[in-house]
């Protein structure tokens, strides 16, 4: 609880203070990422920064194996996707899309590093 002191103007007393109760309360709730959105992340991560590593390993550069493995991450993504989406009762998730996008990103990422070793 927070105190607020304030001029009451309304009556003409300028010396005098009024006392206000404030309550701060917070609106927003923490941040709860889905499960599911979790699974999306970290298979599509795993599926591009392998793709990516083996790239990198084969001695395609750096720049040509994140492709790589971001173009399987979201392939392996977008056919689950419609995979839901063909499937009775279920439907097209744009947000899995992004979680598979997020870790296709970050998995190409981690993958395309071993360019780096190979040199």
């Amino acid at each position: 609880m927070c105190y607020l002191f304030c001029k009451n103007k309304e009556y003409g007393k300028t010396a005098e203070w009024v006392q206000k109760s404030v309550t701060f309360e917070a609106k927003m709730k923490p941040m709860k990422i889905a499960k599911d959105k979790i699974k999306h992340f970290c298979a599509c991560a795993a599926v591009s920064c392998t793709t990516a590593a083996i790239e990198s390993l084969s001695g395609v550069g750096m720049g040509s194996s994140f492709i790589a493995g971001l173009i399987a991450g979201v392939a392996i993504g977008v056919g689950k996707e419609y995979g839901d989406h063909c499937a009775e009762g279920n439907k097209w998730d744009w947000e899995d899309i992004a979680a598979d996008s997020l870790g296709s990103i970050v998995g190409a990422t981690v993958g395309s590093l071993f360019a780096l070793i190979n040199q």
